[in-house]
């Protein structure tokens, strides 16, 4: 049987989930929080059922107006699909039953981003292609966290504690009042888009949600890099950060992620999960940063599904006559 959840339902499946099958990032509050951020985003969460077995789908339904289409799409980071039950001829069942439920509920197709550490890709079973490298540091009980960075990057930790740059985990409180302006001026800073300046009610919902954790690295009471982590099951992920102009001369970004790491390790998860460059070149500067951390790499896939195969393709076909491009998987989204 597949129905609808509420998200007090999703939660109640996801938490039945085996301790090391739960990502925080695939979790369906996760899905929640993150359409915080914008009022046209309409989390949505799938569930079939069928004796005892589950599987989980969460995803944020937004419309195009002007093309008068309802499409699903994973949220900031990655998508929310998660199940109990590896057996093929199960997830082949779920999965039939979640496309006839799109098709009559007029959704036209699915965009979504796979977790590279995710145990069961195959849940969702459609095209899936490979996208770009991510990294992870192992933080296991017995290993030397420090020993696996660079030597560029282990320098650099050190000059931070030289410069008298001390970490320490921030309150829900911090999360909600402080950080919000600190990230989104460190953004406006390093001329982010803005699409990444997020609004309050996005930090409030991740205050109010006990797998958040904010790690701060701060010279005498003065922030200079502050991040926001997620952890469940054995995994904590790195999720949002900013760094003053002050903090990255002192390499206290270094130092932030040095530090989550040793808090991953003391919460007896096994890794911490740092993601990857802003596209797939391995000259990326920021994948070239976050492999100073660690060379276990992971890969990043992203996953496409057209419910209404016949409108899809005379969309994309009007598309193509209008000269407009159609490379992009939700083409007809600007």
């Amino acid at each position: 049987m597949i129905r609808i959840l509420n998200l007090d339902e999703a939660m109640q499946w996801y938490e039945s989930l085996p301790i090391q099958q739960r990502i925080a990032t695939t979790s369906p509050y996760y899905v929640f929080a993150d359409a915080q951020r914008d009022q046209q985003l309409q989390p949505c969460f799938v569930g079939y059922q069928e004796d005892g077995h589950i599987w989980l789908h969460g995803f944020h339904l937004s419309s195009v107006a002007e093309f008068d289409i309802v499409d699903c799409q994973a949220p900031y980071g990655y998508g929310c699909l998660n199940s109990n039950c590896s057996e093929e001829g199960f997830i082949q069942r779920a999965w039939s039953a979640y496309r006839a439920l799109a098709s009559t509920n007029g959704w036209l197709a699915e965009f979504t981003r796979l977790h590279p550490m995710d145990r069961m890709p195959q849940l969702f079973q459609s095209a899936q292609i490979a996208d770009r490298q991510t990294i992870a540091i192992n933080t296991s009980k017995d290993i030397d966290i420090p020993s696996n960075y660079s030597t560029r990057c282990r320098t650099a930790v050190r000059k931070a504690i030289k410069n008298g740059v001390s970490s320490r985990l921030g309150t829900a409180d911090e999360i909600r009042r402080i950080f919000p302006a600190f990230y989104r001026e460190g953004m406006q800073q390093i001329g982010a888009d803005t699409f990444y300046l997020f609004n309050d009610a996005y930090f409030e919902a991740f205050a109010n949600w006990g797998k958040a954790e904010l790690v701060i690295c701060e010279k005498d009471e003065q922030w200079l890099s502050a991040g926001l982590f997620l952890s469940d099951g054995e995994i904590m992920e790195y999720h949002l950060s900013a760094t003053s102009p002050a903090g990255r001369t002192m390499g206290a970004t270094n130092l932030l992620l040095d530090s989550a790491a040793h808090i991953a390790q003391q919460e007896n998860l096994k890794w911490l999960y740092l993601g990857g460059g802003t596209n797939n070149d391995k000259e990326n500067p920021l994948y070239f940063f976050k492999k100073g951390f660690s060379e276990q790499e992971f890969t990043f896939k992203i996953g496409f599904v057209a419910f209404d195969v016949e409108r899809y393709a005379r969309l994309k076909q009007r598309f193509t006559q209008a000269g407009k491009l159609t490379n992009r998987f939700l083409f007809y989204r600007n």
